[in-house]
């Protein structure tokens, strides 16, 4: 891997990890009302608490995974050859949120069929998180 110099565009993975969470967790949680035919006032309340869910989540592994106690954060250069890095990050950030966000909806009783439920927050949720990791590199 290239070293670092001056001026080179850098990613930061706990902002990212986050960026991730924040947009997976508040369109999935929107969507799995949608689909469990709430109103549209779920819809919108989904989205928001799905979002501090997304948000409270990536703070917890950004610290966990990306940052140590002394104030060092992990950083990545912008190029395509890190793509595998912030896919990885991305995919453990997904995993996290989607895995909240039905354990939340679930618990609340708002998810009346799981493979549907399971399905679409998968499918959508790494879906968004793969592009927020890509973009991140650009």
């Amino acid at each position: 891997m290239d070293e670092l110099q001056p001026g080179d565009k850098v990613v930061e993975m706990g902002a990212m990890v986050r960026s991730v969470t924040v947009a997976t967790g508040a369109v999935s949680a929107a969507v799995l009302f949608l689909l469990a035919k709430q109103g549209p006032g779920f819809c919108i309340l989904g989205f928001f608490l799905g979002a501090i869910a997304g948000l409270i989540v990536g703070a917890i592994l950004s610290r966990l995974f990306y940052a140590d106690g002394k104030g060092k954060v992990s950083v990545v250069k912008a190029t395509p050859a890190n793509i595998p890095v912030a896919l990885s990050a991305a995919s453990k950030a997904v995993i996290c949120q989607t895995a909240c966000v039905l354990i939340i909806l679930g618990s609340i009783g708002r998810i009346s069929s799981w493979p549907v439920a399971i399905s679409a927050a998968v499918i959508l949720n790494s879906a968004l998180g793969f592009v927020i990791a890509r973009l991140s590199l650009l």
